[in-house]
């Protein structure tokens, strides 16, 4: 399945999450938000600044500094909600962004040692290159563009868009943990994913042949 298909753009939750009720919007919140994100952007902070400006309800660690928002924020709606509060914070308190980029680390305790055995597995990381070069502010893909285990338990995305718009945000973060779904899956079912692809590669080519048989110009000579 493709992002698209995965995460339609019209979606409350991508939107604003703010009013949206538990029992009817958890479900689907979690497939998008599993686990937990830690979220980095430099940034400069108004003068008055003080790290406990940041201990929103519901966030799991601050670490931040004046020139950088560090948090860990929980999976589910109350993980939309969060980054819905704190894109509203940073906008009304008018933090100056930097030209870097927004960073979201992934949650993978438990899947560690599913992960690393595919981590430089050539299939795998083209597919997360080409993911990343479809988001639309991404132009091209450096050796630091995602990093496993620069934590031991996490993945890193290290492209998002500098941004504190919700929908801007929420949407890098939700294709951070899309990616990092499609790595342990893949690390489960490897053979697969390179089957599925082969037979893929093969339909397109017989339909390129079949354009060029359809099309080709025929010579007669008189």
């Amino acid at each position: 399945m493709n992002y698209k298909e995965y995460a339609p753009d019209i979606n409350p939750l991508f939107i604003c999450p703010k009013f949206l009720l538990e029992e009817h919007f958890e479900e689907q919140a979690l497939i998008y938000l599993p686990v937990d994100t830690g979220m980095e952007s430099e940034c400069s902070a108004p003068s008055e600044w003080n790290k406990g400006w940041l201990d929103l309800p519901g966030v799991i660690e601050n670490r931040s500094t004046s020139d950088e928002m560090r948090l860990r924020i929980p999976g589910g709606l109350a993980g939309f909600k969060l980054i819905w509060d704190i894109c509203e914070h940073f906008n009304s308190k008018n933090y100056i962004l930097t030209q870097s980029a927004n960073h979201y680390h992934i949650d993978i305790s438990g899947k560690e040692e599913t992960i690393r055995p595919v981590m430089n597995d050539s299939y795998l990381n083209n597919f997360i290159k080409k993911e990343l070069l479809s988001w639309d502010h991404v132009h091209q893909i450096t050796g630091s563009a995602y990093i496993f285990f620069k934590k031991p338990n996490t993945i890193e995305i290290r492209c998002g868009k500098m941004t504190f718009n919700y929908s801007e945000m929420i949407k890098d973060i939700v294709r951070s943990h899309y990616i990092v779904k499609y790595i342990y899956e893949y690390s489960l079912n490897k053979d697969y994913y390179k089957h599925e692809q082969l037979i893929k590669q093969k339909k397109e080519f017989e339909l390129k042949a079949s354009d060029v048989i359809k099309n080709r110009t025929i010579l007669i000579q008189m």
